[in-house]
């Protein structure tokens, strides 16, 4: 696939289009309960889909944004827990963090 160049113009594969249909068929509140998505406003412990790893300590989030020059109040949105890093099984390789709460 990395050596494939991608046409905006093709049409898209069978099972891209199969998702498609399936979610578009669905009303809100049956998207809202659909256990394939994730939605980050939702426990993701709880979905099958995705795995947890580790931890990121709140000091080590700290100190990078004060590394970079974040001009932002770094304590008004980093809670006093360490941020929990996720890792969903369709998409190895691509962590996630959903926030500090």
């Amino acid at each position: 696939m990395a050596d494939k160049k991608l046409d905006p113009h093709e049409r898209p594969p069978d099972f891209i289009k199969n998702v498609y249909r399936t979610f578009r068929k669905m009303s809100k509140s049956e998207l809202d309960d659909a256990r394939d998505i994730l939605d980050f406003g939702r426990d993701l412990d709880s979905l099958d889909g995705v795995a947890k790893l580790q931890k990121i300590p709140k000091a080590t989030v700290v100190a990078a944004c004060s590394h970079i020059g974040a001009p932002i109040d770094v304590n008004a949105f980093v809670s006093e827990q360490d941020g929990q890093i996720y890792e969903a099984r369709d998409v190895p390789g691509k962590k996630m963090k959903t926030g500090y709460h």
